[in-house]
């Protein structure tokens, strides 16, 4: 459900409709403006909408597969570095630290 179109779509709306919103926040505004009330409530749908975008997306996405890309990611570093020459140059004659 989470990659179907109309999906997308939705979302994409509520973050154009979201940064509408944002965008007709002014701090000229009197606190007392009902139309605050209004920004305030649609602030917590749109956070409400895109709260339960990223639960459904992460709930969609396999664990092991993530552990996989994990474990692939880890071993490409270990990779580079175990094959990066190094090179030791003479201590420092105040330090007596090797640099790399």
């Amino acid at each position: 459900m989470v990659y179907a179109r109309p999906f997308e779509w939705f979302v994409l709306a509520c973050i154009l409709a979201s940064t509408l919103m944002l965008c007709l926040e002014t701090p000229t505004r009197p606190e007392t403006d009902p139309f605050n009330d209004v920004l305030y409530a649609a602030d917590i749908a749109f956070t409400s909408v895109f709260a339960a975008e990223m639960i459904m997306k992460v709930r969609t996405i396999n664990t092991t597969s993530c552990r996989m890309y994990a474990l692939n990611y880890l071993v490409l570093r270990s990779r580079q570095q175990s094959n990066r020459p190094t090179t030791t140059y003479p201590m420092h004659s105040n330090t007596g630290y090797r640099y790399r």
